[in-house]
C-alpha cells in the first residue's frame, strides 16, 4: 500500500486539510463538475497522443488499484531489461509515495523522464509535480539523464497530418526540480503525519480554497459560511476578505463598519443581503444597444481544442461543432440548428456567417473572445458578446464568484431557472438530441438575460 500519490501530494501542497479529507473522508467531496471532467478528458487524450513521439513502448498502467504492486515490480523488471527502451505510465513507489510517469525513454545506461501537460504554458504546480516524481525516481535508484516537461506549442500550425515534433515542446526541468527536493521530503513527512491524525487538521478557509485549483471539499469547509457572506464579493482582494473573516468579522454589517468600501463594493454587499444581483444598467444599455431591428440569439457548442483537427489550424484555436439561432419571425419563435459533419473549421465559420448575415444584431455568450475573428468584419452584423458586456457593466451575483458562466449568470438573474453546464455537451458529444436541447435552452437564456434590462 501507499500513503500518497502525485495528485494527493499536489492536493496536500495546496491544503493539508483537503488531503486529509481526500484520504479519510472522501464521501464529503463535492460533485465533480462537467467543466472539470472535460479538463480531465482533454489531459488524458493529449497524454496518449504524446506517446506517438516515442512509439513501441510498454504500457505499465494497472487495470485496477489491486494491480499497483504487480506493476511496480513489472516496471523495475523492464527498467533492468536492456531490450526495453520505452515505457508508458511507469509505476514507482518510494517513501510511501506512488507515481506513474507518462513516458520513460532509455538513454544509454540512463533514462529520460517525460511528463506530458495539455496546456500551452508551464505553471509552478507543474514544476512541483515533476519535482515529486524526481524525488521518487531518485529514491528508487533510477539514473536519469534528463527530466522534461512536454507541453503544447501554441504557435504550431497544422499542415496535412499532425506533426508531433512541432505540436509538442519539451523543456528540461532537471536542474530546477532538484532545488525542490528538501521541500518535497519535508512535505511528505508532514502529510503522512497529518493522515495519521484522528481528525482533520484545523485549517481555516482561505485563498487555498480556490488556488491553484478549486478545492473538491469547498462545500464541506464552507458549510458554516453565511449564504450572503461578503466572502462572495468579487470587487475586493480575496486575501483581505479571508483575513477579515478569520479574524472574527463574520457578518456583512461588521465588515462594512471595519472597512472603507467604494460604491461597487457596497452594491455587491447590498446584492448579497437581498439575495439578488447588481448591474450598472446605464453601462449595460450603452454597450448592448436596444432591441430594435432583427435580433438573433446565438448559442454555440464552442471550445478550444488542444490538438488542431484541420489544415491551417493551431492549438486552442476557437472552434465549434454546433450552433443554435433563436429569433422572432412574424411573432413566432424560430430555432435554427446546425451540426458539423465533414466541414473544416473554416467552412463551419462560413456557414455561421451565412446564417446570421440577414440579422441586424447577434447576441451570444462565450469565454472565447476570439470566436468570431475568423469571419471578415464586412460579413457580420452587429455582434454583442454578452459575457464581455456583463463584465464591463459590473454584473455581480454570488454564483459568479467561482465561474462567470452563462449557467451561473442565468440562475442569478432568473432564480428558479436553470440550464446545464456548457461542458456537458462536450462530455455527451455523441448525443445529438441532448446537444440540440442544451443549445436551445442556452439561446433562450441568452435572450432572457439580454432583455432583462432593456427599456
Amino acid at each position: 500500500m501507499f500513503s500518497l500519490s502525485k495528485s494527493a501530494y499536489i492536493k496536500g501542497d495546496q491544503c493539508i486539510k483537503a488531503l486529509y479529507l481526500e484520504k479519510r473522508r472522501p464521501f464529503l467531496r463535492d460533485r465533480i463538475s462537467a467543466r472539470q471532467l472535460a479538463v480531465f478528458s482533454r489531459g488524458t487524450n493529449v497524454g496518449i497522443l504524446a506517446r506517438d513521439c516515442y512509439p513501441g513502448g510498454l504500457d505499465m498502467s494497472p487495470k485496477s488499484p489491486k494491480m499497483f504492486g504487480k506493476m511496480i515490480t513489472e516496471t523495475i523488471k523492464n527498467i533492468n531489461n536492456p531490450n526495453v527502451n520505452v515505457l508508458y505510465e511507469a509505476v514507482f513507489k518510494y517513501d510511501d509515495t506512488l507515481i506513474m510517469l507518462d513516458i520513460m525513454v532509455r538513454d544509454g545506461d540512463r533514462w529520460k523522464a517525460i511528463e506530458v501537460k495539455s496546456s500551452s504554458a508551464l505553471s509552478n504546480t507543474y514544476y512541483k509535480d515533476a519535482a515529486l516524481q524526481y524525488y521518487v525516481l531518485n529514491g528508487c535508484g533510477i539514473q536519469l539523464s534528463d527530466f522534461q516537461l512536454m507541453y503544447i506549442n501554441s504557435e504550431y500550425t497544422r499542415h496535412d497530418d499532425i506533426d508531433l515534433t512541432q505540436l509538442f515542446k519539451c523543456q528540461s526541468v532537471l536542474n530546477d526540480i532538484k532545488t525542490y527536493q528538501e521541500e518535497i521530503r519535508n512535505n511528505i513527512q508532514k502529510f503522512k503525519t497529518a493522515l495519521n491524525m484522528s481528525h482533520s487538521p484545523a485549517i481555516p478557509i482561505g485563498v487555498q480554497c480556490h488556488e491553484p485549483y478549486i478545492c473538491d471539499f469547498r462545500g464541506h469547509c464552507w458549510k458554516n459560511v453565511p449564504k450572503d457572506s461578503y466572502l462572495f464579493m468579487t470587487a475586493m482582494n480575496e486575501e483581505i476578505l479571508f483575513e477579515e473573516y478569520n479574524n472574527g468579522i463574520c457578518t456583512n454589517e461588521d465588515f462594512i463598519r471595519h472597512n472603507s468600501l467604494d460604491n461597487i463594493q457596497l452594491k455587491q454587499i447590498e446584492a448579497l443581503n437581498n439575495n439578488t444581483y447588481y448591474i450598472n444598467k446605464v453601462s449595460f444599455l450603452k454597450m448592448s444597444g436596444n432591441t430594435t431591428g432583427k435580433i438573433a440569439y446565438l448559442s454555440m457548442m464552442d471550445y478550444n481544442k488542444a490538438v488542431p483537427e484541420n489544415e491551417g489550424e493551431h492549438p486552442y484555436q476557437p472552434t465549434f461543432d454546433a450552433f443554435c439561432i433563436l429569433y422572432e419571425d412574424d411573432e413566432k419563435t424560430v430555432y435554427h440548428f446546425w451540426e458539423k459533419t465533414e466541414e473544416t473549421n473554416k467552412e463551419a465559420y462560413k456557414i455561421l456567417a451565412d446564417s446570421i448575415k440577414d440579422f441586424d444584431k447577434v447576441v451570444f455568450f462565450t469565454h472565447n473572445a476570439d470566436v468570431f475573428h475568423q469571419i471578415p468584419n464586412e460579413d457580420l452584423p452587429e455582434i454583442i458578446d454578452l459575457h464581455s458586456v456583463l463584465i464591463k457593466a459590473d454584473f455581480f451575483h454570488k454564483k459568479i464568484r467561482l465561474h462567470f458562466t452563462l449557467k451561473n449568470v442565468y440562475e442569478g438573474v432568473k432564480p428558479g431557472n436553470s440550464i446545464n453546464e456548457h461542458e456537458s455537451m462536450i462530455l455527451n458529444n455523441s448525443d445529438k438530441f441532448f446537444i440540440k436541447e442544451c443549445l436551445r435552452k442556452e439561446a433562450e437564456a441568452i435572450k432572457e438575460i439580454f432583455n432583462e434590462w432593456q427599456e
